[in-house]
């Protein structure tokens, strides 16, 4: 279960290109490896993680994102999709790849899996007065 080897060790520093490293500064580049969080990167390779493990390869094209997508769709939320459908292009685009997959199947196909699973989220009741009074008493 060892990820593909052409995952970024830090996306950070990866995603801008090599050239472009060495012409910053040891400063900049310090601050580039610190424009995301550690969790950011955490969830960008285990989401990476999950596209490889389904046996999806990168670089990937539209119309294996749109499989995978509709895979996924039948265990995961549309949040989730969405967030795959976020770091794929990244992942791409900071390795120089085309960055197209989000096409216009690829957005009808999202479409379809939230007119299918109707997802519309939940909504919370309302903080009553009562209820805001009784929490906020001593």
């Amino acid at each position: 279960m060892s990820l593909p080897r052409n995952l970024p060790s830090n996306p950070n520093t990866e995603a801008i290109g090599p050239t472009t490293q060495e012409l910053l500064s040891d400063e900049a580049r310090a601050y580039l490896a610190k424009s995301v969080s550690e969790n950011t990167i955490r969830v960008v390779r285990a989401d990476l993680r999950v596209f490889t493990q389904w046996g999806g390869t990168l670089p990937t094209h539209p119309e294996e994102v749109a499989n995978f997508i509709a895979e996924q769709a039948r265990a995961k939320k549309p949040a989730t999709l969405q967030r795959y459908l976020l770091i794929l292009p990244k992942w791409l685009a900071a390795h120089g790849h085309s960055s197209s997959v989000r096409t216009e199947a690829m957005r009808r196909v999202m479409a379809g899996i939230g007119r299918q699973l109707d997802s519309t989220p939940d909504s919370a009741p309302p903080l009553l007065l009562e209820d805001l009074k009784r929490v906020t008493e001593p």
